[in-house]
């Protein structure tokens, strides 16, 4: 079903996942990388671990075919345990998110700044409310059901990508702020 990278909200997808292998939903997820909640996650997997793929860390230009693989990003950033970031505002890298665009994969992600001004519910992917496991299930559920959608929204998440959020475009800009500071 989907590749979901590195492991900021592991826990919380693993559980939304399991809302749904226990609804009868088919599927297998591929959590890529390594980190803190790697253990408590494979354990909470282990009731339906033949639906679970851990690959733990791979080198970089590994990512890429694996996230070919996949048909849903998912990006399930959680806030709730970093109070300092809740209240400095989120500032994690969504480079993972980027990663799924490029890849041209629908993003399913917390309907948090700044990731809800990078994916559009409904257009480049879908938003859930942080921290809410049921209404992620069904953001994921609604993807899965919807393969026809779930890849135009992908397409749109790359072509998003490339004109908002490309080192061209970043480039672009750059060049615009420096000739208006030389121009002055």
């Amino acid at each position: 079903m989907g590749s979901f990278r590195p492991w900021h909200g592991a826990t919380d997808l693993v559980r939304a996942a399991l809302l749904l292998l226990q609804q009868g939903c088919d599927l297998q997820l591929t959590l890529i990388g390594d980190g803190p909640e790697r253990a408590a996650t494979e354990a909470l997997a282990a009731p339906f671990a033949h639906h679970f793929t851990f690959t733990g860390a791979v080198p970089y230009d590994r990512v890429p075919d694996l996230l070919a693989e996949a048909d849903i990003g998912v990006a399930p950033f959680v806030t709730a345990p970093h109070p300092a970031l809740r209240a400095a505002g989120f500032f994690w890298s969504p480079l993972k998110i980027y990663e799924y665009m490029a890849a041209a994969l629908p993003v399913v992600t917390a309907a948090i700044p700044p990731l809800n001004t990078i994916i559009r519910d409904g257009q480049e992917g879908l938003l859930y409310p942080e921290g809410d496991l049921p209404a992620l299930a069904a953001t994921l559920k609604r993807l899965i059901d919807a393969p026809s959608a779930a890849r135009t929204m992908g397409l749109a998440a790359r072509e998003r990508l490339v004109e908002h959020y490309s080192w061209q475009r970043h480039c672009q800009e750059l060049e615009r702020i420096m000739m208006g500071l030389i121009s002055t």
